[in-house]
């Protein structure tokens, strides 16, 4: 909380984040405040205290948030879903933890955490902005140069690779809509074939209302008002996941179309406008992406954190732009499987599970 106010009082800002594969430091404000914001930063990564009294009001916090989270049809579908694909593996458990392993947390456990990940093999260092790259150089040798040395952070397993259908209802009689998840296992995020995965996906449900599955599942049949769907590519093999709601009474029609949608972008692959579209929407919001220099800064380490090619930001639309009709249908056929894919519902399952039935056995679950 100290350098948190040290941080206001200049009018600059102080952040630290994890996401599956990185915990992030971020510090920003005036350059003519760089040397005080700088120290801030070492002191966050190099010597952070793990005050006993702080790290309880912390977990009490994430506590009732995930109680509170337990709460929303969305997050609850979420969880299960990573928990019926994942199971076994970290990505099956929430990123923020379950009640289980956070009321587990101490400060003991925290400073063995960063023991273990803040080492200097294990780190990058970025910064964007009013900066001459000698001097800075200079002051993270400074700042940094006595980091002890440690070993670093081996990766963890690979997720499993599930083939079979399942089908997961999460008991919530008071619902009156459903909430509806569907997915496989997705890829990586240094998958070669990312870009055409991309803009097969975005054919199919991540171009909004000039999506397949908006225009069948909401515009042609009107089940919903928003579907969606997505790769997550993560260091390892993320999830494919469609995301939708549903009054309860039309679930089993609402699945039964989306997952004829998936069967089809792999017969009927994007044709040649759609493919144009796709691939001028994508080059648009990839250059409204980038227009800060923390948005620079935050693709540039997601590029180191991947083992991705340092020149993937300069050469992203021109391989947008040289994708084949074929390449992206490959990309369909391969890593689009309706017939793997979990259904996991949110809803009244006296109501729902007659509904599911048809697509394979169903497995009830309380939240």
């Amino acid at each position: 909380l100290e350098l948190a106010a040290v941080v206001d009082s200049l009018g600059g800002s102080l952040s630290v984040g994890a996401d599956w594969d990185a915990v992030t430091v971020v510090v920003g404000g005036l350059s003519r405040d760089r040397d005080t914001l700088f120290d801030v930063l070492a002191d966050v990564v190099l010597r952070p205290r793990f005050d006993g009294d702080e790290v309880e009001r912390v977990r009490a916090e994430q506590l009732a948030g995930l109680e509170k989270s337990r709460e929303d049809p969305d997050t609850l579908a979420s969880w299960s879903f990573a928990a019926a694909l994942y199971e076994g593996h970290a990505y099956g458990l929430p990123r923020a933890g379950t009640p289980e392993t956070v009321a587990g947390l101490d400060a003991d456990a925290a400073r063995a955490f960063h023991g273990q990940v803040f080492v200097p093999g294990n780190a990058v260092f970025f910064a964007a902005g009013d900066v001459e790259a000698e001097t800075l150089e200079a002051r993270v040798a400074e700042a940094f140069g006595s980091w002890a040395e440690g070993p670093t952070p081996e990766p963890g397993p690979e997720p499993p690779l599930r083939r079979e259908r399942q089908i997961v209802v999460v008991d919530r009689p008071d619902l009156g809509q459903a909430q509806v998840v569907i997915g496989h296992a997705g890829i990586a995020r240094n998958e070669t074939r990312r870009i055409p995965v991309q803009v097969m996906n975005t054919v199919l449900g991540s171009a909004g209302f000039s999506s397949r599955l908006m225009g069948k599942i909401r515009a042609e049949e009107g089940l919903t008002y928003g579907i969606w769907s997505r790769f997550v590519g993560r260091r390892q093999r993320g999830p494919f996941a469609v995301g939708t709601f549903t009054r309860v009474p039309e679930l089993g029609r609402l699945v039964s179309l989306t997952l004829a949608e998936l069967a089809r972008i792999r017969e009927q692959p994007p044709t040649a406008q759609e493919l144009a579209a796709a691939k001028s929407l994508l080059a648009g919001r990839f250059a409204l992406g980038l227009e800060t220099s923390a948005a620079v800064v935050s693709a540039l380490v997601d590029l180191d954190v991947h083992a991705l090619p340092a020149d993937s930001l300069d050469t992203y639309r021109g391989r947008i732009r040289a994708l084949t009709e074929e390449q992206v249908a490959a990309a369909a056929r391969d890593f689009v499987r309706p017939d793997e894919a979990a259904i996991v519902v949110v809803g009244p399952a006296d109501a729902v599970v007659p509904q599911l039935e048809p697509f394979g056995e169903v497995r009830i679950v309380q939240p």
